[in-house]
């Protein structure tokens, strides 16, 4: 039984407007998922619904098959940790920590047994007697954690947690809320907008724009195989280059070379839009210099800028092809002119800068998106998509339902 389950999940605040459109999906006992997409996409919404900090407009919303969509927030049998924390600054965390316990009726010796257990399991139990005001940023972001896992909830809400953190300390907690999230199995429901937090810390990640659920699966499956073009060029950093393509004949042509069939791609799409009759993704690691083989997509241009990163290299290469723009997932612009491609290389290859360059691409590595509905029409590996892929049979209804 799903410890988690969503049907037809919606909020509207005016009565018109869906801040939360029909989400549907389960989370199963001791999973880690991560709802992921750019501010005011609803994902903070729809948590907190789950929490009961919201109330739903309609839809169920269940925990271990009891509905829960109309109960109180503290019989639900859920924790959150806060963006802010939220703890009180004139308790020690030892009273912060127990301070849930005390509410609920726990009594004394039981209490004092739980917090020394969480606060020596989050590696705080050295600071029991200080207050917050006196507490890191990473120590603080524990005792949150602590003051909801000393409850034992069924489940476990966190709302963008690490974002008040620097880049270095955000690293290591990702790593610590991880170990401790899969050593106590608890089912977790975790906020963020960085790509990078979902796609180490997840096993499935619901992408969300508008509202609606844009894809459901594992980090790698989303990652490689992007349901539409929001997806595509929401995650990976740096973004999926994009670049415009004919379709004739049942197939798409780059350059005027072949490289998948049309699959489901619309037959009146042909400039309707951007003038081109096809969108072709390709990751910037997929790109490399050299002269192209065989079963490879052969680009010429001049590298007209790089960013030296150290381990690795960002080069900007105008090439000849069909430039697009998009943004948050609709095609917006096309030009028949030069367009930019990045090529992530390893090492330091400044010695790139202003020089022509030969591009190479395997064709599989490529990926074709529908100008009008911005839906992937071929998948990575040259496969024709016909449904989301990584998804249940519930989650793929529900992920039909929120496009509806």
């Amino acid at each position: 039984m799903p410890s988690l389950a969503l049907e037809g999940l919606t909020k509207s605040y005016d009565g018109a407007t869906e801040a939360v459109s029909k989400v549907t999906l389960t989370v199963a006992d001791g999973e880690f998922l991560v709802l992921l997409g750019p501010s005011g996409c609803g994902k903070s919404t729809l948590l907190r619904m789950i929490a009961g900090l919201e109330t739903v407009t309609s839809g169920e919303l269940s925990i271990d098959g009891r509905s829960v969509a109309n109960v109180h927030p503290r019989d639900r049998d859920i924790a959150m940790v806060f963006q802010n924390y939220a703890l009180y600054p004139h308790m020690t965390v030892r009273k912060n920590l127990a301070y849930p316990l005390k509410l609920g009726g726990v009594p004394k010796s039981e209490r004092n047994a739980r917090v020394e257990q969480t606060a020596a399991l989050l590696e705080i139990d050295s600071e029991l007697e200080r207050r917050p005001g006196s507490l890191s940023g990473g120590q603080r972001q524990r005792v949150a954690m602590g003051r909801a896992l000393v409850r034992e909830p069924s489940v476990f809400l966190m709302d963008e947690p690490l974002s008040n953190l620097d880049a270095r300390l955000r690293m290591q907690m990702r790593s610590e809320i991880s170990q401790i999230q899969r050593r106590l199995a608890i089912t977790t429901v975790y906020v963020t907008h960085d790509q990078v937090e979902a796609m180490t810390m997840a096993d499935r990640v619901v992408v969300m724009n508008k509202g609606r659920v844009q894809q459901i699966g594992e980090p790698t499956e989303v990652y490689e195989h992007p349901a539409n073009l929001f997806v595509a060029g929401f995650i990976g950093s740096p973004p999926m280059n994009f670049f415009g393509a004919r379709c004739a004949g049942g197939v798409v042509t780059v350059a005027g070379r072949e490289i998948a069939p049309a699959g489901t791609l619309e037959a009146d799409s042909a400039g309707s839009v951007t003038g081109v009759e096809a969108v072709v993704g390709v990751r910037p690691e997929q790109i490399q210099f050299g002269a192209a083989g065989p079963d490879e997509l052969a680009m010429a241009g001049k590298v007209a800028a790089v960013e030296t990163l150290g381990a690795e290299t960002l080069c900007h290469v105008q090439v000849d092809l069909p430039g697009v723009t998009v943004e948050a997932g609709e095609v917006t612009q096309g030009d028949a002119g030069a367009n930019s491609l990045l090529v992530r290389t390893p090492g330091n290859r400044s010695d790139l800068s202003g020089q022509d360059a030969e591009l190479r691409v395997a064709v599989g590595s490529l990926h074709v998106f529908d100008p009008s509905t911005g839906k992937t029409v071929v998948s990575r590996h040259g496969t024709p998509r016909d449904e989301p892929r990584g998804s249940e049979a519930e989650n793929r209804r529900g992920l039909e339902d929120s496009q509806t």
